[in-house]
C-alpha cells in the first residue's frame, strides 16, 4: 500500500494532469491555472493525443493573467499537427501545469522531459475521471485506467480529480455518483481524492454542500467549451 502524500496542487511546483478522451481534463488543467495564485505560472500543453479540446483556444485569456503558455500544437481549429514543444526549465517560484495526453501513447511523450521537469518529491501526478465515460464508469475500469498509465509513466498517481459531468446536462446526482464510485478506488488504492468539480455555470455548490465534508469541491469554468462548440448567433 503506497502512502498518502500531505502535499497539495497548492504547494507542489509542477502538476501534471492526465484523463481519458471526454474527462474533462483540458479543462480542469485551465481552471487550474488561471485560478493559480502564483506570481509565475507555466502551462505546458502536451497532449498530442486528442486535439479537439485544447489550451490554445484561450491564449488571449492565459495572456491576460501573465501564464505562459508552450505548446507545439500550431493555431487554429481542426488543425491536427501536433509536434513536441521547447522544453523551458523549472526555474525558482515556477509553477508548471502540464496537460498530458491520456492514454499509454500519450504519456509516453512525458518521458524525454522527467530529468528536467520531474523535481524529485515535488510533482502531482493526477488523474481526471469521468464516471459517464465507457472507460471509466465504474471501479474496475478505473482501477485498470490507473495500472496502465502508471506502468507507462513510470510513476506512482498521487491523486484523482472527480469531474464526473455531461456539460450542460450535469446534475448534481451525476457528480455525487461519479464521487461514491472514485472514493472507493481511492480507499482501495489509497490514492486521495484532491478534488471533485462542478460546473458551476449549471449545478449550485449548495446541491452538493453533502460532499464538503468529506472533499474539496471545485467550481469549474467551461472556458473551452465555450469557445468550441458556441453556437453562432
Amino acid at each position: 500500500m503506497r502512502t498518502m502524500s500531505k502535499k497539495t496542487i497548492k504547494d507542489r511546483s509542477v502538476t501534471v494532469v492526465l484523463g481519458h478522451y471526454g474527462s474533462g481534463k483540458s479543462e480542469v488543467v485551465s481552471n487550474l491555472a488561471l485560478n493559480s495564485k502564483n506570481k509565475k505560472v507555466v502551462l505546458y500543453d502536451l497532449d498530442i493525443i486528442n486535439l479537439y479540446f485544447r489550451n490554445n483556444l484561450i491564449k488571449k485569456k492565459l495572456e491576460k493573467k501573465n501564464i505562459e503558455y508552450i505548446s507545439g500544437t500550431i493555431d487554429g481549429l481542426n488543425m491536427d499537427l501536433p509536434s513536441i514543444p521547447a522544453l523551458k526549465k523549472l526555474e525558482k517560484d515556477d509553477e508548471f501545469f502540464i496537460d498530458l495526453g491520456g492514454n499509454e501513447v500519450g504519456v509516453r511523450v512525458l518521458k524525454g522531459y522527467k530529468d528536467q521537469l520531474f523535481p524529485k518529491g515535488d510533482c502531482n501526478f493526477y488523474i481526471v475521471v469521468n464516471t459517464n465515460r465507457p472507460e471509466t464508469r465504474d471501479e474496475l475500469g478505473i482501477k485498470y485506467y490507473i495500472k496502465i498509465i502508471e506502468e507507462n509513466l513510470e510513476e506512482k498517481i498521487t491523486g484523482l480529480i472527480s469531474n464526473t459531468h455531461l456539460l450542460e446536462q450535469t446534475t448534481p446526482k451525476d457528480i455525487i455518483k461519479g464521487y461514491e464510485i472514485i472514493k472507493k478506488v481511492s480507499e482501495e488504492l489509497n490514492i486521495p481524492i484532491v478534488l471533485v468539480t462542478y460546473p458551476e455555470e449549471y449545478v449550485k455548490r449548495e446541491s452538493i454542500s453533502q460532499l464538503e465534508k468529506d472533499c474539496t469541491l471545485y467550481p469549474l469554468r467551461l472556458n473551452l467549451r465555450e469557445n468550441w462548440m458556441s453556437v453562432p448567433k
